[in-house]
């Protein structure tokens, strides 16, 4: 992997999706791309205009190796929920932002439990989950439209006391696995440019970078207010 994700923010780049809150537009039409120059543009000649950037990953479930076969994924219901948020770890924002997806109508996900205790947790995105979120959520226009044989991973937490022991990466495989068992063959997943660990662990995974998202936010009186950001989704 490139040490710069910020080399696949080209001119030339194809605009697959443009979204603001719960719409989402494929981005083929010229105005898009129209827009999306526009709004670079005011982001590098004004602090009112911010753009954060993700990397996008895909992977097939089919071509990742199998998990340990002693790990035993559990599915995410309402006292799994209420367990985990009674952990230290939920006093960290990350963590507790990755528990919130449920009280937006996010329903498939999965802990690693051992010996009562979580070791890892994610959250495994349907089409009906990021419709869900596109509706509730300020960060939904982050997930378009899925097909039915796609999804999304993420939200990973490695629990405090689980880290530095190689869960992260055996969890993955476990994840992968759910996904292949439920006929998913696509997985995306979008990371941080500036977030190195986890950029790490995707690529130790197996996964494959093929563009990134630029959501760009507006600190103008009246979409202050509103909280207006657009996402654009570009392959």
């Amino acid at each position: 992997m490139e040490q710069n994700p910020r080399a696949d923010a080209r001119p030339c780049a194809a605009i697959e999706w443009v979204c603001v809150r719960r719409n989402c537009w494929r981005g083929d039409a010229f105005w898009w791309a129209m827009l999306y120059r526009m709004l670079t543009w005011l982001s590098q000649i004004t602090p009112r205009v911010s753009l954060q950037r993700w990397v996008r990953f895909r992977l097939n479930p089919a071509d990742a190796p199998l998990p340990d076969a002693e790990i035993r994924l559990t599915a995410v219901s309402e006292p799994v929920l209420a367990a985990l948020r009674t952990h230290p770890d939920y006093a960290e924002e990350a963590f507790a932002s990755g528990i919130e997806f449920w009280d937006f109508g996010v329903r498939n996900g999965f802990v690693w439990l051992e010996d009562g205790q979580p070791r890892a947790f994610q959250w495994q995105l349907s089409a009906t989950d990021t419709m869900a979120l596109r509706a509730r959520s300020l960060w939904g226009n982050m997930y378009p439209p899925l097909a039915p044989s796609m999804a999304y991973q993420e939200k990973m937490w490695t629990f405090s006391s689980a880290r530095m022991k190689g869960v992260a990466s055996r969890f993955a495989f476990a994840m992968f696995d759910e996904a292949r068992q439920a006929g998913i063959t696509t997985l995306f997943a979008h990371i941080n440019e500036l977030n190195a660990p986890a950029l790490s662990l995707v690529n130790k995974t197996g996964w494959k970078r093929f563009g990134t998202i630029e959501r760009f936010d507006f600190d103008f009186p009246v979409l202050r207010n509103l909280k207006f950001t657009v996402a654009v989704h570009l392959q």
